[in-house]
C-alpha cells in the first residue's frame, strides 16, 4: 500500500507550473531547491503530468534540448495557424477582387448594348483594337483586361448621347472604375499597366477639378469686376471698397495662375501615361497575359516546412 504524499495536489501543480515557466532556463535541481523538494520528486511530477518519462540520469543539456524542441514545436504551430489565417484572408480578398471585376465588366457590357454600337464600330470610330474592345467587356480571372480610361469616357459619352445615360449613373460608373483600379494596384505584385491606368485616372480627375475651380474663379472675377465698374465716385467709402474688390480680383487671378501651372503638370503626366498605354489599346503589341497567382502564394512570410507552398508567379494584367 502506497504511502500518501505529504505534498498536496495544489502544491504539486504549482511546482510543475514553476518548472514549465522556466522554459529550460533552470534545471530540476534549481527549481526543486526553491521549493525545498527532492529534484527527482519534481522530475516525477513533471513526468506524470506530461504523460511521458523523463530519464533519471538526463543531463542538463538533454533537458534544455527538450525544452528547445517544445518551444520550436509551439513556434511552428503558431506559424502554421498564422499562415492558415493569411491564406483565408487572401482567399477572401481574391473573391472580392473577382466580384468587383465581374460587376464592373457587366456594367461595361450593358453600356455597350445601350449604345447600340458594335465592337467593330467602337473600335474603328475611336481607334481601339477590335479584339481589345471585346475583351474589355468580358471578365476572366486569369486576364482581367481592364479597359483604359479613354474607352470608359467614350462609353459614357456614347451612352449619354444615344441612350440618355444620366450624369449620376455616369459618375457612379466612373467611381467604380477608379475603385477597381485601386484594388488591382493594391495587390502584392500589381501590373505596371494597372499603375499607368490609375495614374491616368487620377490625373484626369485632377485636371477636371482644376478646370471647375478655374471656371468658378472666373465667374467670381467677372462679378467683382462688374461691381467695381459701378464704383466710380471718388468718395472715401467707395475708394476703400474699390481697393478691397481689386484685391479680391487679384487674389483670384493669382490662384488661377497656380491652377494653370498645376494643370500643365497634370496634362504632361497624363500625356506621358497615355502614350505608354497606347500599345495596350490596340491589338498589335499586346501586353503578355500572365497567370494570376493563387491566394496562398501571395503573402510575404515563409510558412512552416511542411506547409510551404510554391513561389508566387507574376500577377496577371
Amino acid at each position: 500500500m502506497a504511502w500518501p504524499s505529504k505534498y498536496s495536489a495544489e502544491f504539486r501543480s504549482d511546482a510543475i507550473a514553476l518548472w514549465r515557466a522556466s522554459a529550460g532556463r533552470r534545471t530540476f535541481k534549481d527549481v526543486a531547491a526553491d521549493l525545498n523538494v527532492n529534484p527527482e520528486t519534481l522530475r516525477t511530477w513533471v513526468r506524470d503530468a506530461d504523460g511521458r518519462p523523463v530519464a533519471a540520469g538526463a543531463s542538463q543539456d538533454t533537458e534544455a534540448e527538450l525544452v528547445r524542441l517544445r518551444a520550436e514545436n509551439a513556434r511552428l504551430a503558431k506559424a502554421e495557424k498564422e499562415w492558415q489565417l493569411e491564406r483565408e484572408i487572401l482567399r477572401r480578398a481574391a473573391a472580392y477582387l473577382w466580384e468587383a471585376l465581374s460587376s464592373f465588366k457587366k456594367v461595361v457590357h450593358d453600356l455597350v448594348e445601350m449604345t447600340g454600337l458594335s465592337t467593330n464600330v467602337l473600335a474603328d470610330t475611336y481607334g481601339f483594337g477590335k479584339g481589345k474592345v471585346a475583351t474589355w467587356q468580358n471578365a476572366k480571372r486569369e486576364a482581367p483586361n481592364i479597359p483604359p480610361l479613354r474607352f470608359v469616357e467614350v462609353l459614357i459619352k456614347e451612352a449619354q448621347e444615344r441612350a440618355n445615360l444620366q450624369d449620376g449613373a455616369a459618375a457612379v460608373f466612373l467611381r467604380q472604375y477608379g475603385e477597381l483600379l485601386e484594388l488591382y494596384c493594391s495587390r502584392a505584385k500589381p501590373h505596371n499597366v494597372h499603375h499607368r491606368m490609375l495614374a491616368d485616372f487620377q490625373n484626369t480627375l485632377l485636371i477636371r477639378k482644376l478646370n471647375n475651380a478655374t471656371n468658378a474663379a472666373l465667374e467670381q472675377i467677372a462679378a467683382l469686376t462688374e461691381e467695381l465698374e459701378t464704383l466710380r465716385d471718388d468718395r472715401d467709402g467707395e475708394r476703400e471698397q474699390r481697393i478691397a474688390l481689386q484685391q479680391q480680383i487679384d487674389s483670384l487671378g493669382s490662384q488661377n495662375q497656380n491652377r494653370a501651372a498645376e494643370k500643365r503638370t497634370a496634362l504632361a503626366k497624363r500625356d506621358q501615361v497615355r502614350a505608354a498605354l497606347a500599345p495596350y489599346e490596340h491589338d498589335q503589341l499586346p501586353v503578355p497575359v500572365r497567370e494570376q497567382p493563387r491566394a496562398e502564394q501571395r503573402f510575404a512570410y515563409e510558412p512552416p516546412p511542411r506547409a510551404r507552398c510554391r513561389a508566387a508567379r507574376p500577377a496577371a494584367l
